[in-house]
């Protein structure tokens, strides 16, 4: 067992902040006392807070598909780096997460490479089955990312900006029918939908030749 004390680390409590010894054991906090009382190797934190590890439920790895924008490594390098030691990853990686399969893959990926604790979110399409759900669920996704304004390309196994429904290639964007159909599976499995809420329609009728970022950001109202 591997045991570490941090001398006069300042804790905030119900009581508000102040200086406390913190006994940590192989990565769990077993002890929070008055400075002075902890026992065993010690590093001196005096003057520092002492927090929890943050934990962000929103990343985009860009692994795998498109690891020169970033990988688990860099990502979760950076992560460590500001304190978060949790990350869950987003499902619009190449190829995207809707499936065990994909899923199964991915996280033996992050699993090579992640610098800490992760979880995947894994992807909704307009396709979507519950029995897929399940799988996820089974397979370990923490729950599901519907992206409502986005295309899916089945051959390329991508999220797509494309909205274009002549495209044979383009799987069409799940709605709130295809989110009514899943949603008790997914209340019975206990885990949570988060949803990128954007309308197909309301981007349609804002399409136009982008000249300037203003143009992009009027495209897609927030």
């Amino acid at each position: 067992m591997t045991e570490l004390l941090f001398r006069g680390a300042t804790v905030y409590t119900p009581d508000g902040p102040g200086e406390f010894d913190v006994t940590v054991s192989d990565g769990v906090i077993t002890s929070v006392g008055p400075r002075g009382s902890g026992r065993g190797k010690a590093v001196d934190v005096s003057g520092n807070w002492l927090l929890p590890g943050g934990i962000d439920v929103h990343v985009h790895s860009r692994d795998p598909g498109f690891p020169d924008k970033e990988d688990f490594g860099t990502l979760t390098a950076a992560a460590a780096a500001g304190g978060v030691t949790t990350v869950v990853d987003m499902p619009n990686t190449v190829p995207a997460v809707d499936s065990a399969g994909a899923l199964e893959s991915k996280a033996a990926l992050a699993r090579s490479r992640s610098r800490v604790d992760f979880g995947l979110w894994a992807l909704i399409r307009s396709s979507s089955t519950a029995e897929q759900l399940v799988e996820l669920a089974s397979a370990g996704a923490v729950g599901f990312k519907a992206y409502l304004g986005y295309s899916f390309s089945v051959s390329r196994k991508q999220v797509l900006h494309a909205l274009d429904a002549s495209d044979p290639d383009l799987e069409a964007p799940p709605d709130y029918g295809t989110l009514t159909r899943l949603a008790p599976a997914i209340a019975e499995l206990g885990l949570p939908l988060v949803i990128h809420a954007e309308d197909p329609g309301i981007l349609h009728a804002f399409r136009r030749p982008f000249e300037t970022y203003e143009d992009v950001l009027e495209a897609r109202p927030a």
